[in-house]
């Protein structure tokens, strides 16, 4: 495996990259990249191990998945058994099984499997992704999603373990009773090896939210940089066919997709006279027929565009739709930051965005009240907002050093 030097690292998973310009782009790290000039400085690792031919900045898609497996197939052969300190799982484990929501997790991840994943799976990530540091002497390593696979946990702890500034770039919503992300209020004097010193945040409201455990230990920071997606778009002042239509985000489990369609909300597509366009998540993709089957049995295939309101830029269709729906997805975030005004539709809403609701950015609405719909159609009639309201300080990290 070559390992050139560089001086920027990027961890990122398929998931973040969307189709653009005739490339794969990746919606958050790419436009830093290209503002910034530092594509030949950078090393981007896939760490879900996709990399198409099509890929924008190829040339800095580093392939280390042989590499790995063959260490990690060495360590197993050769390597000096590890053991893991288990001291309070069992109690920490039983005190999630008794509860509905987390019970199928604590049955998966129980002491014995967690005791064997660790040495095998993430402290010999670790001794790898240390290696390969120490030879690329990256003088930060940036990553999306922390917590998407034990190579992107490596990553992140290899370099802290090496004191290499390590950050995290908001791609949802960090929102006070995400587990990863809120309410880290029992850190050990020399934080954890797995989680990012620093993170760059969207807007004031989520490093407001962060700096409430943050503020209590000096290793740890968060900064508004704005989100890089969000600004790309907003720069390019492109137009688009289509105007004032409702533009609705789907989420995953755990919704159903009748949940998604609930009888009033297809009474309200069907009876309305404009186009709505409907995004998927990203984890949606493999349902897209299943979705569009149970559109077309309730009438309202023909009133709703789900292949361009799923594959065109989110924030392009954010700035062109006179309203955004969502259950509780982090969308509404970045439909804050266009202007676009947002009906929420899950009570984990009200926990997860209450400062947007607060200053009237988004409503939560009870979809299960007898007067949903009434209010609903009295919010689609209001005018649409096009003033663009940006986060308070917009920063490129890599034009403008924010790291000691």
């Amino acid at each position: 495996m070559f390992l050139p030097r560089r001086r920027f690292v990027f961890g990122a998973a398929n998931a973040h990259y969307v189709p653009h310009d005739g490339f794969s782009f990746n919606r958050f790290f790419d436009p830093w990249i290209s503002q910034a000039g530092i594509s030949h400085q950078s090393a981007i690792f896939l760490y879900d191990g996709a990399a198409p031919l099509n890929r924008f900045n190829r040339k800095s898609i580093q392939s280390y998945v042989r590499a790995r497996n063959g260490f990690l197939y060495a360590r197993r052969i050769f390597g000096s058994k590890v053991s893991a300190e288990m001291g309070g799982y069992e109690a920490f484990a039983s005190f999630l099984e008794s509860h509905d929501l987390t019970r199928d997790f604590a049955r998966t991840f129980s002491r014995n499997a967690v005791a064997d994943m660790a040495p095998i799976g993430l402290v010999d990530r670790v001794r790898f992704f240390k290696a390969v540091w120490q030879k690329m002497q990256p003088e930060k390593v940036s990553i999306l999603c922390y917590y998407g696979s034990l190579d992107a946990y490596a990553m992140i702890a290899a370099a802290n373990q090496l004191n290499i500034p390590t950050c995290e770039l908001q791609h949802g919503p960090m929102t006070d009773i995400h587990l990863c992300y809120g309410n880290w209020n029992n850190l050990p004097e020399g934080g954890f090896d797995v989680l990012p010193r620093t993170f760059w945040c969207w807007d004031d409201e989520t490093a407001q939210l962060m700096d409430r455990w943050i503020a209590r230990h000096p290793l740890y920071r968060a900064l508004v940089t704005g989100n890089p997606w969000v600004q790309y778009w907003l720069g390019r002042q492109q137009t688009y066919p289509d105007k004032g239509f409702v533009l609705y985000t789907l989420q995953t489990d755990p919704l159903t997709i009748a949940m998604l369609f609930p009888p009033v909300l297809v009474d309200i597509i069907k009876n309305d006279g404009r186009m709505w366009y409907i995004r998927l998540h990203p984890r949606q993709m493999a349902q897209s027929d299943a979705i569009k089957k149970h559109l077309r049995d309730c009438g309202i295939l023909d009133k709703v565009d789900m292949d361009r309101g799923t594959s065109d830029a989110l924030p392009l269709l954010l700035s062109n739709a006179s309203l955004h729906l969502t259950h509780f997805s982090g969308s509404v975030i970045e439909a804050s930051q266009i202007g676009t005004p947002t009906v929420l539709l899950h009570p984990t809403a009200l926990s997860s965005f209450p400062e947007l609701i607060a200053r009237g950015a988004a409503w939560y609405l009870d979809i299960n009240r007898p007067d949903f719909k009434e209010e609903f159609l009295y919010l689609l009639r209001q005018p649409s907002h096009q003033k663009v309201v940006l986060p308070s300080r917009v920063v490129n990290p890599f034009l403008r050093d924010e790291l000691p």
